[in-house]
């Protein structure tokens, strides 16, 4: 059998890709915190959180799903009522709907006093 080097090429390529893949696939079973890890990840819940209470307007409208609106009315209500003491308060914010505080609020902590 007579191969062209493209062909050789093309086969090459191909076992490196099924060995990688087996590689990664033998790593997931063989470690599966890697597996975890990269499933929080995925699911935005390893990530770094700005505490609330600290955060300025431009701080949260850096983040992701907040906009300025949003980040408005976070420090307008820190301003009128005073630190907010848990991450569910701010679902309570008048002007915050719930389906835009559940994008966001994975991205945001309340530090303990």
């Amino acid at each position: 059998m007579h191969l062209t080097s493209q062909e050789r090429m093309v086969l090459l390529w191909l076992l490196v890709v099924i060995l990688t893949g087996v590689s990664v696939s033998f790593i997931f079973k063989r470690y599966p915190k890697i597996q975890k890890a990269i499933d929080l990840i995925d699911q935005g819940q390893l990530v770094s959180k700005l505490d609330v209470n600290q955060a300025t307007i431009d701080q949260l409208v850096a983040l992701p799903y907040i906009g300025e609106f949003t980040a408005k009315k976070i420090v307008h209500y820190r301003q009128q009522k005073g630190m907010i003491v848990s991450i569910e308060e701010i679902a309570t914010i008048p002007g915050i709907r719930k389906d835009l505080y559940q994008k966001f609020v994975p991205y945001l902590k309340v530090n303990p006093i």
